[in-house]
């Protein structure tokens, strides 16, 4: 075996002992309900930063629909520069409405 063909089996090696540990030690920290910080264990208690994410996209949807109402009822507002806001407060309001609830629900429940 010539000295690069050994060099090339202990880097290899290498490689997969790293990334064998890396990905028990991943498979641990998935399982592990307990530190709640991939899995939360415990079901029975409050999960204050779930009602966060839930009032979330209430309020981008609220803030966004104002800003849509405001430019369309007032006359002085009516504008090609807040036409293009309008444009980006739909297109806001389109992702509250289509994406975030599947995103809060997606980490709301673990899933």
């Amino acid at each position: 075996m010539t000295p690069s063909m050994s060099n090339y089996n202990v880097t290899r090696k290498m490689v997969t002992e790293n990334l064998t540990v890396l990905l028990d030690e991943l498979d641990a920290l998935a399982r592990n309900s307990t530190n709640g910080t991939f899995v939360d264990g415990d079901k029975g208690g409050r999960n204050y930063w779930a009602l966060f994410l839930v009032i979330i996209p209430i309020v981008t949807i609220f803030g966004n629909v104002l800003v849509i109402l405001s430019v369309y009822r007032e006359r002085t507002l009516q504008s090609v520069t807040n036409y293009f806001i309008v444009s980006l407060a739909l297109a806001d309001l389109l992702v509250a409405i289509g994406a975030m609830p599947f995103a809060v629900y997606a980490l709301v429940s673990n899933f």
